[in-house]
């Protein structure tokens, strides 16, 4: 008797920590981490008119010229400008669309597959085809061919995430329930990534998102997931994006984010801080530094540099040249994603 009182009350002590969790959960959820965007544009990114200026570039060129001539403009204006480095993936969506229009076949488009810049130029050919088939369910199966646990599988899976944003005008519950249509988790997370990505992408002009805003950033987080840690990756590229520079005020914005989930906040600063800062590992590895979360935030920028080249060589040269701490995280980001190439 004593041993089945005792599991009973054991049992009502675990109910009612559950429910404290549960609790606990639902008010840290609330829509803290609002923010006032800076009135002036920053010199570090491209904004506004610079980017339609250049964006309309790359459209024209591929129309005129081809996709192949367009990469080339684009490649030789990111060496040029550190603003138009900064915005390059987007930039490279615009390249992948254009080259879509131009062909409306998906394998034609894909012959010039250029994955630098975080796999944009695939993301944007996908959110064309997205577009004009918004009723075919061939959308879910575009990366069969690809190798599963490969970083070509990830890239493109991502961009089948934006593409549904894309199709379906940034319908965020509708996108992440398309993503549970992937049947093993590694799939899914990748479609979450690209569609929480494109959430926090958030262009006024642009099929904006109702899920994001300035008083309530994090309104997608609390859409039921599998998956938040994506979302919460990917939320300071909206933060960053209207406060461009202000890192320390974005690690400290990710103090709203639920306890469980701030480490993968700060990862994405790191990501974000890469982005901005690119050609400068060593001013992002020291913003890191003072993180409060220091191994998230470098994990966070060196998956940003793999990710940005789409392969390991170019990250692995940058280990070498950080402090001996920092050194085993970059290492061991190496490591851990080095299964996908």
């Amino acid at each position: 008797m004593k041993v089945k009182r005792f599991l009973l009350i054991l049992d009502a002590l675990i109910i009612c920590v559950l429910l404290f969790v549960l609790i606990l959960f639902f008010f840290s959820h609330s829509n803290k981490g609002s923010f006032v965007p800076y009135k002036t544009a920053d010199e570090t990114v491209l904004v506004g008119p610079q980017y339609k200026t250049i964006s309309d570039s790359l459209i024209t060129t591929v129309n005129k010229e081809g996709p192949h001539a367009a990469i080339a403009q684009l490649r030789n204006e990111m060496q040029k400008d550190p603003k138009v480095l900064s915005s390059c993936h987007e930039l490279f969506h615009i390249i992948g669309r254009a080259s879509y229009n131009k062909y409306n076949n998906f394998s034609k488009a894909m012959l010039y597959r250029d994955d630098t810049c975080v796999s944009g130029y695939v993301h944007g050919v996908i959110e064309a085809y997205s577009w004009q088939n918004k009723n075919n369910n061939n959308l879910m199966s575009l990366c069969n061919d690809t190798p599963r646990g490969k970083y070509s599988r990830w890239s493109c899976i991502h961009g089948i995430g934006h593409g549904l944003m894309f199709s379906s005008k940034s319908n965020v519950p509708y996108a992440i329930q398309k993503c549970t249509e992937f049947k093993t988790f590694s799939d899914q997370d990748a479609c979450y990534s690209g569609v929480y990505m494109q959430n926090f992408n958030f262009d006024p002009d642009d099929n904006p998102s109702k899920y994001v805003s300035f008083t309530d950033p994090f309104q997608a987080c609390r859409l039921s997931s599998n998956h938040l840690d994506e979302c919460y990756v990917n939320a300071p590229l909206f933060y960053l994006n209207y406060r461009p520079g202000d890192f320390t005020g974005a690690t400290k914005w990710c103090g709203n984010v639920p306890l469980l989930y701030q480490k993968n906040c700060y990862e994405g600063v790191g990501s974000q801080i890469a982005a901005q800062l690119f050609s400068s590992p060593h001013k992002v590895e020291l913003l890191c530094d003072h993180s409060p979360n220091v191994s998230a935030c470098l994990t966070g920028m060196m998956s940003w540099y793999i990710d940005y080249y789409a392969a390991l060589n170019p990250a692995e040269k940058i280990c070498p040249t950080f402090n001996s701490s920092d050194q085993k995280i970059c290492n061991q980001v190496i490591a851990n994603t080095s299964s996908m190439f």
